[in-house]
């Protein structure tokens, strides 16, 4: 050992700094991180484990990057290792290996950057044999390929919030991003983050393919038995109800003072952040009750980094006070869109008119969007406007030209949202369901209808889906969560539901389609209240017990409710063919909300939504009794799991389980098959009727199954005719390439 190397171990690791007075310095020296010229050193066989991700530095040196706050955080290693992970999902093993098109998991390297809060430099600095003068060779280009994906310029922030806060908290909390150089293929990202359930472990060089994108992502290890995670769990707040005070004037300008309450789960924070919408400025920013806090407001994007008065302390609820205002409703036109398009260009009549909100999701200070929250909402709004929002509706006053609406939420919940408009409203009192306010932008239609074919009596038809559709799914699901509902017309070609409330797009009420579509979209966005509000997903993961179910929901009531059998086979079959032809290249329906990174844009929808609604159909005819067609097992699993799960978060897994109790077996074949993979079985079917053996007719059957895996099981279904009218349905439990299977039928089928 060399007296430079002594000297370095006498001194012990460096000091974690004091938290950072002010966020600016900390995010400069994050910025322009580079390495030193005088610490460097040797490095042989050196092991680093972080859950599910390993490194082996073999043979190299080890470059030391400048400290921030006084910390060494970031070093660079050249040499020869190997870097591996090894996801313990099926699903993710198999979807890193369809991305990176190879099996291994393990790949050689021969660099490294590594950024960290954790014990890594504590780790490694004790088995280095350090030089002074070190040659840098290619470790500055390595170490600034890691900056790249860890810098937001723009934002002035790093992309790992997590590390930041670590940063500025002075915090040794496990945080790991390290971006190797692999032998051959591109570079590839891992990242190790306790503050995670979800840790984005894997990802892949963003300048190959034109965007970042997740290959695998999987909790850590302590949180594998846990059938319903919970989301956010190392986040140092577990926040609690919010106060919220918003105006609207007559102008439309918006402000507000939001009280957020939050109860700490460590001591020692005391930089938190949150989000804001970009558009919104901050007035005022203090305890509640006590002095204003610094904090800091980047010129773009939407984080809000506060720093309290004093450190968090376990237990204890703090409250923040925050006073905020700026340009959050929006206006637009459909007809000055149009003519931004070349279209209407001769059209001299007047203009159509909505209000809209810019952000459904960033329109109050939020921490963290899986963590669901009481919410207590006051709205004084100009007396012109018409007015929805959710939870239950306290009291209505009025002084002057200003209404103020007093709305409490029942349930915690992550989506809390509002619609303002000159809006003219139908108000639906029905046995059936709780009482329903349909909201719709009467003059704007009025001047769109000149230009465009308007469907006839489209109020009242929208009206009908919305009141059925809550009839129906209360019928085959169970009782909604929420006393009354509000249907709120908004000008984009989308939808999007909260609880007890639901957008519905401008062209639902303008469409002439005669597919079903708008029907379906209808119905799709009530099915929200049960499927995605009413059980909430778990994870990422479990997109399709949003998405899907909501989907497969619609055309449920399109097959049943409507009585419209032929659109309900034609959505089945367009979405089939539409899947068959995307075919096992697309991503596995299991990924969830990640296959919106897909490579093609369309899989979102085309999986979560389609594919998803299609494996609840082969579930529910999976289920049928073929001796009397009914279906009342299916059914009865659906009313269950909401039963079980209502006002609750689920898994893939806890549906399975609900599933597996009602069927009597495992599913783990369907659920492996459907969800987890993306193969799709072709079949060719062929028989023959021998002569008769005792009055029975011998009647051999053969199922060829292609395109699949040869452990593929598939329980088919044949229909066997006899002419006149009779007919026997029979399962075929296919398995493998080939499955023979003989009947003994009472006279010739034909």
């Amino acid at each position: 050992m060399n007296r430079f190397a002594a000297l370095l171990l006498l001194a012990g690791p460096a000091p974690l700094a004091a938290q950072a007075v002010t966020y600016q310095p900390v995010f400069d020296s994050a910025r322009a991180i580079t390495l030193r010229t005088d610490s460097a050193g040797a490095v042989s066989g050196v092991v680093l484990t972080r859950d599910a991700i390993r490194y082996r530095l073999d043979s190299g040196t080890v470059f030391v990057a400048t400290p921030i706050g006084g910390r060494t955080v970031a070093l660079v290693f050249q040499g020869r290792g190997s870097a591996s992970v090894t996801p313990p999902l099926d699903v993710e093993r198999r979807e890193l290996a369809r991305t990176l098109h190879d099996t291994l998991t393990s790949w050689p390297i021969t660099g490294a950057a590594f950024v960290f809060t954790d014990s890594t430099w504590g780790e490694l600095r004790r088995e280095v044999d350090w030089i002074k003068a070190p040659e840098l060779g290619d470790a500055p280009r390595v170490l600034a390929h890691l900056i790249d994906h860890l810098v937001n310029t723009r934002e002035e922030a790093l992309y790992e919030p997590d590390l930041m806060l670590n940063l500025l908290n002075g915090d040794t909390t496990g945080f790991v991003l390290a971006r190797v150089t692999r032998e051959s293929g591109s570079d590839l990202t891992f990242r190790y983050d306790v503050q995670a359930t979800e840790a984005e472990a894997v990802e892949v060089d963003p300048h190959e393919g034109g965007g970042e994108r997740i290959l695998s992502e999987f909790p850590l290890a302590r949180y594998l038995a846990d059938s319903e995670p919970e989301m956010g769990a190392g986040h140092e707040l577990a926040m609690g109800p919010y106060s919220i005070t918003s105006t609207i004037d007559d102008g439309h300008r918006y402000s507000a003072t939001a009280v957020v309450r939050f109860t700490p789960r460590k001591r020692g924070a005391r930089w938190v952040q949150f989000s804001l919408e970009s558009d919104l400025q901050v007035d005022s920013l203090g305890e509640d009750g006590g002095d204003a806090e610094p904090f800091f407001r980047p010129a773009h994007g939407p984080a809000l980094w506060i720093r309290l008065n004093e450190v968090t302390r376990p237990g204890g609820v703090r409250a923040v006070r925050i006073g905020y205002h700026g340009d959050l409703i929006g206006t637009t036109s459909l007809i000055q869109t149009y003519r931004s398009y070349g279209f209407l260009q001769k059209y001299n009549g007047m203009p159509d008119q909505w209000l809209y909100l810019k952000s459904c999701t960033d329109w109050y200070p939020r921490y963290d969007y899986w963590q669901p929250t009481d919410m207590d909402l006051t709205f004084r709004v100009a007396s012109r406007y018409q007015f929805a929002g959710i939870g239950h509706l306290v009291d209505s006053t009025r002084s002057g030209d200003t209404v103020i609406t007093h709305w409490r939420t029942e349930r915690p919940t992550v989506w809390a949202c509002f619609n303002i408009g000159e809006l003219q409203e139908q108000h639906i009192n029905d046995p059936r369901i709780p009482p329903v306010v349909v909201q719709t932008n009467h003059e704007a239609h009025s001047a769109l209808d000149p230009l465009m074919m308007q469907q006839e009596g489209a109020l009242q038809n929208v009206t009908a889906d919305v009141t059925n559709s809550l009839a129906f799914f209360s019928l085959h699901f169970g009782t909604p969560l929420y006393p009354r509902y509000f249907a709120t017309e908004v000008p984009f070609n989308f939808g999007v539901a909260f609880p007890g409330m639901v957008y519905l797009s401008n062209y639902t009420y303008q469409s002439l389609t005669a597919s079903g579509v708008q029907e379906m979209f209808r119905s799709h966005e009530i099915a929200h209240q049960w499927w995605g509000i009413g059980v909430m997903p778990a994870g990422t993961r479990d997109a399709w017990l949003q998405e899907g179910f909501a989907e497969f929901s619609a055309l449920w009531y399109m097959q049943v409710a409507l009585e419209d059998t032929a659109k309900f086979f034609d959505r089945l079959k367009t979405w089939r063919d539409r899947l068959v032809k995307r075919g096992p290249d697309a991503p596995p329906l299991g990924l969830g909300f990640r296959v919106q990174e897909s490579d093609h844009p369309g899989d979102y929808d085309l999986i979560v939504y389609s594919k998803g609604a299609w494996v609840l159909q082969m579930l529910r005819n999976f289920m049928l009794d073929l001796r009397n067609m009914n279906e009342g097992a299916f059914a009865e699993t659906m009313r269950d799991f909401y039963a079980r799960f209502h006002g609750r978060k689920a898994s893939i897994r806890d549906f399975q389980r609900v599933v597996e109790e009602h069927v009597g077996n495992s599913m783990d074949w369907f659920f492996d098959e459907w969800v987890n993979r993306s193969a799709i079985p072709t079949y060719t079917f062929s028989w023959k009727a021998d002569t008769a053996v005792n009055g029975r007719i011998p009647v051999h059957l053969r199922v060829r199954q292609a395109d699949v895996p040869a452990d593929f099981f598939m329980p088919v279904p044949v229909e066997i005719d006899f002419g006149a009218g009779s007919h026997v349905l029979v399962r075929i439990n296919a398995r493998g390439p080939v499955t023979d299977g003989t009947i003994y039928a009472p006279e010739p089928p034909t």
